[in-house]
């Protein structure tokens, strides 16, 4: 992934619950819900389970995918078990049409007990307080253009929420109403032109801006994303690649809560 930082500029459900506590920020609770994917009931798939789930908690309260896959968060990982304070199995419905319905995993951490662990092994601990994240994503499929609204149930839709809720980010999406619509156009975003996304997001009053442009050209599988994050007196971007629309959004809003926590 390719990623830069420019200067500062003049003119930027999975199951978590958003309050919203101001104009700027949120306060994120359940930070320590999780779930997954479970191969079975048996102890081993089970603790196989509790180990995805708690790296992926780890991530969210860490800020860093790097921190909760790396040396200093073994010794949490190596007993999940400790920390769990419930858990169910539960079945989701079948991901094709001739398949056998999903079997996930469902845990309370201990919250209490795993930011104590977090803070002893020395690393680093991102708060319930958040700053609120408006993004606006323009994705190219082949030519079939359009922007992400609020309420849209489309793979990218559902792909961006579940992304913000796997890293405990409170995230916007615009509306796309007339307001919207007659204020942004897609070749704005695509474009990255700052000066007339930020006057468009004024009415969601968010603290950080993320520009999100994803494309699949004709001919091809994969994806190509270009972000760029306005927020904090300064202004970020990057780019990458991605085999799928949802792992590039998975890309752009793991290097958004990274960069913030």
């Amino acid at each position: 992934m390719k990623r830069l930082t420019l200067p500062k500029l003049a003119c930027l459900l999975l199951g978590l619950v958003l309050v919203f506590t101001g104009a700027h920020a949120a306060r994120v609770t359940n930070l320590f819900q999780v779930e997954v994917d479970a191969d079975g009931r048996d102890t081993a798939s089970r603790d196989a389970a509790l180990a995805r789930g708690l790296r992926e908690v780890l991530a969210r309260v860490t800020g860093s995918t790097a921190v909760a896959n790396g040396p200093a968060a073994q010794d949490l990982l190596q007993r999940p078990g400790r920390f769990v304070e419930q858990f169910r199995f539960l079945e989701a419905p079948a991901r094709a049409p001739d398949a056998e319905p999903q079997l996930r995993l469902w845990v309370q951490f201990d919250g209490v007990a795993l930011a104590r662990e977090i803070r002893r092994a020395g690393l680093p601990y991102w708060g319930r307080e958040r700053p609120d994240v408006l993004v606006w994503l323009a994705v190219d499929d082949r030519g079939q253009r359009y922007l992400v609204a609020e309420n849209a149930q489309d793979v990218a839709a559902r792909a961006l929420r579940r992304a913000a809720a796997r890293r405990g980010l409170p995230l916007t999406v615009p509306l796309m109403d007339l307001q919207d619509q007659r204020a942004v156009k897609f070749t704005d975003v695509w474009g990255g032109f700052a000066g007339t996304v930020r006057t468009a997001s004024q009415r969601y009053r968010p603290q950080v801006i993320l520009l999100g442009k994803l494309e699949r050209a004709r001919g091809r599988s994969d994806w190509r994303t270009e972000w760029i994050l306005l927020g904090n007196g300064a202004t970020r971007s990057w780019s990458g690649h991605a085999a799928g629309l949802a792992d590039g959004i998975d890309q752009g809003i793991a290097e958004t809560a990274d960069w913030l926590a």
